[in-house]
């Protein structure tokens, strides 16, 4: 699957914990349509995947957890991506499913709002937080838990609590400076795998995912197993 080609499709069955999945014009009407203009990406919404069939992720309502063929059906596609089989390991996995189950957090949309601005800021002051973090002796520590989320800083909460993103990463990989589509620009979250979509959906014709990294070709082949 090179870069430049339509994704393959996947079946919901070939899901796997700790995949991110980037949906396409996901159907929350007013707030959808202001993600689009803000990050001008048609890739407005994500979630991550809890088992091969479930996920979780934060909406207008909060943070929810559901079946993906639901979020199938409330996206005109998802862009599914995976690391390699050794990053999501399964203390990983129970770390992650222990940090969805304890979220009573609301959506974030203020951060939305502000996002364009706190992430400028947040961007021009990495440099300094990763001097301060490394030369104090009791650095600070990213939270990992607060009471909002708007969708793409829920899901980079997730890397944080399962230890994938560490401290030090942290003051640099931030949630709240993640859009939906950043995430398949920085292969801490995985590469391209593939697709899903109604049987009838027609993928669109110079869709963004085209150009993202894909799996094979970032990990090879045999590191997906």
């Amino acid at each position: 699957m090179a870069i430049g080609t339509i994704p393959r499709r996947m079946q919901i069955g070939e899901l796997r914990s700790g995949d991110v999945l980037l949906c396409h014009r996901a159907k929350y009407n007013a707030v959808g349509a202001l993600i689009e203009r803000a990050i001008g990406s048609p890739y407005t919404h994500v979630a991550l995947c809890t088992t091969n069939e479930t996920f979780a992720d934060s909406v207008p309502i909060g943070v929810r957890t559901g079946s993906v063929g639901d979020l199938v059906s409330e996206s005109g596609h998802i862009a599914v991506l995976r690391n390699c089989a050794d990053v999501w390991t399964p203390q990983r996995i129970g770390s992650l499913r222990t940090f969805v189950q304890l979220q009573v957090a609301e959506y974030n949309m203020p951060g939305v709002l502000k996002f364009k601005t706190r992430r400028e800021m947040t961007i021009a002051t990495a440099q300094e937080r990763l001097e301060t973090y490394f030369s104090s002796e009791t650095p600070d520590q990213v939270a990992e838990a607060t009471n909002e989320y708007f969708c793409s800083e829920f899901v980079v909460s997730c890397f944080i609590s399962a230890r994938i993103i560490d401290e030090s990463a942290a003051q640099v990989l931030q949630p709240h400076v993640f859009a939906p589509p950043d995430l398949a620009d920085d292969l801490t979250f995985g590469a391209l795998v593939g697709y899903l979509s109604p049987l009838e959906y027609i993928f669109p014709e110079g869709d963004p995912s085209i150009h993202w990294a894909r799996f094979d070709e970032v990990f090879g082949r045999s590191r997906e197993e």
